[in-house]
């Protein structure tokens, strides 16, 4: 990601990938941010004690792309108390996981507690954006979408397994 904001006094721009930006605009203290590994163990150990490790690895799968998809309603009532376990337990430890970063980047977007300072947002790999990151890049861009360049190629696609959005162009039209 490449923001431009040219009314800073020439400072050049910033380039950097959403969740970097996202722990940049963090307010107040940012947290301490957990690896990928670190948060998956911490996932599996706040889910019920009776689930297998298969269970718990498909659990943390499905929790995770349903939050890329910002569709974490439509989980099963087992996966969301095993969710908002999880998510209490970061919370009461001053922790984050990488789509935390995202999800409250965007919360205080649209709530209008925080206003991007950039111009010009420009987004390689737009192909592979989940619905969660062009949630947050709609809320970073005026309504019209002026000031966007976007490179990507929908053939290149690789991170649907992660919730990539399969018809960005569709989804940034909306």
């Amino acid at each position: 990601l490449f923001l431009h904001a040219p009314e800073r006094g020439g400072e050049l721009p910033e380039a950097d990938t959403l969740h970097a930006l996202a722990l940049k605009q963090w307010p107040g203290e940012p947290p301490l941010l957990l690896p990928e590994d670190a948060a998956r163990r911490a996932f599996a150990a706040n889910c019920p004690p009776q689930w297998k490790a298969r269970e718990r690895a498909e659990a943390w799968e499905s929790c995770a792309l349903a939050r890329e998809r910002m569709n974490v309603a439509s989980l099963p009532e087992e996966l969301r108390r095993a969710a908002e376990s999880y998510q209490a337990w970061k919370s009461a430890r001053g922790l984050a996981d990488y789509t935390d970063l995202l999800e409250r980047w965007l919360v205080a977007l649209r709530s209008g507690e925080t206003t991007p300072p950039w111009k010009h947002v420009l987004v390689d790999e737009v192909q592979d954006l989940s619905p969660l990151q062009l949630a947050l890049l709609r809320a970073l861009l005026p309504c019209d979408g002026a000031g966007f360049f976007g490179i990507g190629d929908p053939d290149q696609s690789i991170y649907s397994f992660r919730g990539a959005e399969p018809d960005v162009e569709q989804a940034l039209r909306v």
